[in-house]
């Protein structure tokens, strides 16, 4: 008799994104921790709270860094709180409302608005306040959605943005939430239909955290791993070109940055800069005066001065983060760039001397540096309807004298993507 086939459990499309419940370290009034051992690294939930008073009436927002100016949600989070009210007499009904919105505007296109959440949750309501007294204090918890419908489409519910440039055309695109307490109360007992809401307003910042799919090694030079392990480096090609009815030839360059390009907002991101030509076209884009290629002679080999000792003539060498920032409003589509941070870059000597035999010989100089976003970024790039927020590291040459120079400038943006997290590759114990 054959085996009695086992189907699998039914797994409903309702619970598919419902995320874990919410979880404390902190003991209850009724338990003791025992033994406490936390994931090293892992982020903590906040235990403080945060509080708003107006008069009489008090909203507090639990889970809360105490120190930030404002309430901060993750994806899917839930919003913990309670609110007080001083004076609970002659009310009708209390109520909190989630709201979401995306407000995008071109100075000559128009503006668009799109409502992200509106989300309403009635916390007490009578028709008779009279025979009824509203609670002074009422706890309450609302989730944040994790997606929204633009037209027939479902989007992932982006982060609280802001941005604004000025110019012409001028850009502004803001993506906001917020939460607001409505309390609705009768003026006088006997005249019940005259009412009167006051509604109070507080703002949040949704923050939809992630982190890179794995880690950037702390890397310290390409030469140490470019052999043993070529797959954590991605590497970029280009060339700098020359001038029509120029003699000299074009300068080759490679540009080495981590093959993981994902990376957190508070990373260092090391890269690698190799330029390889002949000498002639190295001197035309760095002087010879320069201690990358003043060499010492030594018979027929060469060696290099110190790559710390000063330049006359330093050749722009740039490696920066960029953002741009893109917003269409009405068919009319704008966009603007701006930087995130600015890299910085210094001389690698040769590992060897190196032989020129004439100026048509091919010679590799390096450059290495590091590059991070300024700690006023907050978010990451993403996309959702009208607005698409895309991240660059940009590699830039600029040659000695630009406008009588031989060689053209050239500019590469290669794209990455930021998250709010780092990654961290620490094991706890019991998963060793």
């Amino acid at each position: 008799m054959a085996a009695p086939l086992l189907v699998p459990p039914v797994y409903y499309e309702q619970f598919q994104d419902t995320p874990a419940p919410s979880y404390s370290t902190l003991p209850l009034t009724d338990e003791e921790t025992i033994e406490y051992n936390p994931r090293p690294g892992s982020p903590t939930i906040p235990q403080g709270s945060y509080s708003r008073q107006w008069g009489r009436t008090t909203l507090i927002l639990h889970d809360q860094d105490e120190s930030a100016a404002m309430p901060s949600y993750g994806r899917n989070a839930i919003i913990n709180g309670e609110v007080g009210l001083g004076d609970n007499e002659n009310i009708l009904s209390v109520a909190l409302k989630l709201e979401g919105r995306l407000h995008l505007s071109i100075s000559d296109g128009g503006r668009n608005n799109t409502t992200l959440v509106s989300v309403h949750h009635t916390l007490w309501k009578t028709d008779n306040p009279a025979g009824k007294t509203c609670p002074s204090s009422m706890p309450f918890s609302i989730r944040f959605p994790s997606s929204y419908h633009d037209g027939e489409r479902s989007r992932r519910l982006p982060p609280s943005y802001e941005v604004t440039y000025h110019g012409i055309p001028a850009i502004v695109a803001k993506c906001s939430y917020s939460l607001s307490l409505m309390v609705t109360r009768i003026r006088h007992k006997r005249v019940s239909f005259w009412t009167s809401c006051k509604t109070r307003t507080v703002g949040l910042n949704h923050r939809p955290r992630s982190r890179p799919h794995r880690p950037v090694l702390p890397i310290n030079s390409l030469f140490s791993t470019i052999k043993r392990l070529p797959e954590e480096w991605r590497q970029i090609v280009t060339e700098m070109g020359t001038r029509p009815g120029s003699t000299i030839s074009p300068i080759t360059c490679h540009f080495f940055i981590p093959s993981v390009q994902t990376f957190g907002l508070s990373d260092t991101i090391p890269f690698h800069i190799q330029l390889t030509g002949p000498l002639e076209s190295l001197h035309t884009f760095i002087p010879p005066n320069s201690a990358e290629l003043s060499p010492i002679s030594s018979g027929s080999k060469t060696s290099f001065k110190n790559p710390n000792s000063h330049l006359l003539h330093r050749p722009a060498i740039r490696v920066s983060l960029a953002r741009q920032v893109l917003v269409e409003v009405h068919e009319r589509k704008s966009w603007r760039s701006s930087t995130l941070g600015e890299g910085s870059v210094w001389p690698v000597p040769p590992s060897a001397p190196v032989s020129l035999d004439s100026d048509s010989h091919e010679v590799t100089i390096d450059w290495s540096g590091e590059v991070r976003c300024g700690e006023d970024i907050t978010s990451g790039g993403f996309s959702t309807g009208g607005l698409v927020i895309k991240d660059f590291i940009v590699f830039a040459l600029t040659p000695f004298n630009p406008r009588t120079s031989s060689l053209l400038e050239i500019q590469h943006a290669h794209p990455i993507k930021f998250v709010t997290d780092p990654w961290i590759d620490l094991v706890h114990p019991l998963d060793r």
